[in-house]
């Protein structure tokens, strides 16, 4: 039996009242919520991120039943629940007399020294490993809000057909040859990279990505239109000078979507984007780092005007 109480009931939940079976939300974008359960405690709460997302904090007992597991991932719930340190996750409800399925016995995570390496699963089945196996699996190291973010965002990256989307230098899933660089990165590369934490690598990816898929703000691309989501996540995430290449990709789409004409229906949509995320743009307006209030107030600049 599942039990659901809702996003407002308890705002903050204390480790100790944590369970096997919780059922929680959690806020993954402006306009996104994520949900998932708590499937287990080895050391530390291991949960599962659902398939399923809205724009409102509610999920139902039949969503539940029939979502897909996205990610496995050890998760530090006292930051999260408890001290609410980072994000907004809340404890929403409650499955009654969980246990984890068969299928999840074949998830291990590695902890320990590598020369003397273990690795457990949700089950808190513990078998030694070598030094190879240790290394390959994910470490059993709690996640926060950020950390499940971009693991989500890699799964969803992953899931989109980017051979259906075009850039400026041609179908969005391929590398495409460049005669400067020796090649252009594909889309879904680039996002990769975005998320991957390491600052240089992002940075890049930001350049590669303005250039396919808004080219020097002289038209638009239709893969803007299923990667934007995942550039309006990376934006809030990301440290000024990130945020500065960031916006410089939304001015592109901003501009290039005014004066698309064009029967096809993805560049209006992209505009809808773009118009319902104007609060986030306009917080950045106000930023004291010059160059994201410059490029901030461009973007609501133009959005605003257009649509006057």
């Amino acid at each position: 039996m599942i039990t659901l109480w809702g996003w407002e009931k308890k705002p903050r939940t204390m480790l100790r009242y944590i369970k096997i079976g919780d059922i929680f939300c959690f806020r993954y974008g402006h306009r996104t919520y994520r949900f998932g359960r708590i499937m287990a405690k080895v050391i530390f709460h291991i949960v599962e991120i659902f398939d399923c997302a809205s724009d409102q904090p509610v999920i139902t007992e039949a969503d539940i039943l029939a979502a897909k597991r996205l990610l496995v991932t050890p998760l530090d719930t006292y930051r999260l629940f408890d001290r609410k340190s980072e994000g907004e996750w809340r404890i929403v409800g409650h499955q009654e007399d969980y246990t984890p399925p068969e299928d999840a016995r074949d998830i291990w995570f590695s902890w320990g020294d590598s020369d003397c390496g273990k690795k457990s699963n949700v089950f808190d089945q513990t078998e030694p490993i070598s030094k190879a196996e240790w290394r390959a699996l994910p470490p059993l190291s709690p996640g926060g809000d950020y950390d499940v973010k971009r693991d989500v965002a890699k799964r969803l990256i992953g899931a989109v057909d980017w051979y259906r989307y075009e850039t400026a230098y041609g179908n969005a899933a391929q590398d495409i040859p460049h005669f400067q660089c020796g090649q252009t990165p594909s889309v879904p590369h680039s996002l990769e990279k975005l998320f991957s934490g390491n600052w240089n690598k992002a940075m890049q990816a930001a350049s590669d990505l303005w250039a396919g898929l808004c080219h020097q703000h002289a038209y638009v691309s239709s893969a803007a239109l299923p990667a934007y989501d995942f550039l309006i996540l990376a934006l809030q995430e990301a440290d000024d000078k990130l945020k500065v290449e960031l916006l410089d990709i939304f001015l592109g789409f901003a501009v290039c979507t005014g004066r698309f004409s064009s029967d096809a229906l993805w560049p209006r949509q992209l505009r809808d984007k773009l118009t319902a995320d104007l609060p986030i743009f306009a917080a950045l307006a106000a930023s004291e780092h010059e160059e994201v209030s410059d490029f901030a107030q461009d973007i609501v600049t133009e959005l605003t005007k257009k649509e006057a």
